[in-house]
């Protein structure tokens, strides 16, 4: 059984959560900096933070942030994702705290709606706008994945093949409005639950079941209230790799962003030169951890670090033999095979840009 938590406001309250541990406080301490600069004083905001592993000293550094109509708990998730362990499927640097969000339902189920936001942003508008939007019968509220709208992207035979979602239609779970009563009426945790298990080593994980489980059930959202950032730092043919409207779109919400998502391998933290960078370090200035953030990313390369870029090194290596064979099939065969090869061998060069692209995020 999983406990659920009560309002802590009487009106006007804005329930949100975060998941962290202790590694990634820094970071969702500038998030939450942010997002109570661009508060407006007749909200109330419900802030309860995700957790499994979170020493004593950053509760109460996180716990700092509290104000009049800035509520600030702790949850945590320890007894329930244990029950669970052998579900829970992880791979690249995630940890099975992305499976956060699949408790949703069960620990706001006093509540109408929730926002669910991840901790590499910075608010740039208050937050009450998003939470407002009307949901009527959708499951939730999310943004197009931008990077899924290009060709030849990470997973997408997958999404296609195994997931049976349209392009358009697959969102990014790091910005979401869930609706609680409409979640309960479908079971949304064990339908999460069971998804997950069909599916066993789903590509983007937590994001695949989501959008598997509420597909059909989404009302999307302009790109400005969850502007991924690295569709134009990291993916540099990104314009190439999508229809014209979608990248249009994507350039005009880039003018005016409201919440920045810093996805992806570039992060402002180690590339500050990239646009909109500023802003990040414009929060982490006014924090405890301004120095912390910058001794952490000024240190040499971690053993992590190392075995990250030897790992995407026999990838791209893997990749590139793949490659050279379909291109050598492609001169050998011919009809359906042919044209088979030829977009096999089109799709793997692309991959080889992506992962000399992500060494160079890294190096």
């Amino acid at each position: 059984m999983i406990n659920s938590i009560k309002p802590i406001f009487d009106k006007n309250y804005i329930p949100i959560g975060f998941a962290t541990d202790d590694n990634f406080v820094p970071y969702l301490y500038v998030a939450m900096s942010s997002l109570i600069s661009n508060a407006d004083e007749n909200n109330n905001y419900d802030i309860n933070i995700l957790y499994s592993k979170l020493n004593e000293h950053n509760i109460s550094r996180l716990a700092s942030l509290a104000q009049k109509n800035i509520s600030i708990r702790f949850l945590d998730m320890t007894e329930y994702m244990n029950k669970y362990s052998d579900v829970w499927y992880t791979h690249w640097n995630y940890s099975d705290a992305v499976y956060y969000r699949f408790f949703i339902s069960e620990i706001f189920s006093n509540y109408e709606k929730v926002l669910y936001l991840d901790g590499d942003v910075i608010f740039n508008c208050d937050i009450a706008e998003l939470y407002n939007v009307e949901l009527g019968k959708n499951y939730i509220a999310a943004i197009q994945d931008i990077s899924q709208q290009m060709q030849n992207y990470v997973g997408e035979k997958y999404r296609e093949s195994i997931l049976n979602i349209k392009r358009e239609n697959y969102f990014n779970a790091g910005i979401i409005v869930f609706n609680i009563k409409e979640l309960q009426k479908i079971s949304f945790f064990d339908n999460c639950i069971s998804t997950l298990a069909q599916l066993k080593n789903p590509v983007f994980q937590d994001q695949d079941v989501l959008n598997k489980v509420c597909d059909g059930h989404v009302k999307y959202l302009p790109y400005n209230y969850n502007l991924m950032w690295n569709c134009l730092h990291y993916y540099t043919d990104a314009k190439d790799r999508m229809p014209e409207a979608t990248y249009n779109e994507y350039k005009e919400a880039w003018k005016n962003p409201k919440i920045i998502h810093y996805t992806g391998a570039c992060r402002p933290w180690k590339q500050p030169w990239l646009e909109y960078s500023d802003l990040f370090w414009k929060y982490a200035r006014q924090t405890p951890f301004y120095e912390e953030i910058i001794y952490n990313n000024c240190k040499s390369e971690t053993i992590k670090d190392v075995r990250g870029i030897i790992k995407n090194v026999i990838q791209r290596q893997k990749i590139y033999l793949n490659y050279l064979k379909c291109k050598v099939l492609k001169m050998i065969t011919f009809g359906k095979a042919k044209e088979h090869y030829t977009q096999k061998k089109d799709r793997l060069k692309l991959r080889i840009k992506d992962y000399r692209q992500t060494l160079r995020g890294k190096i």
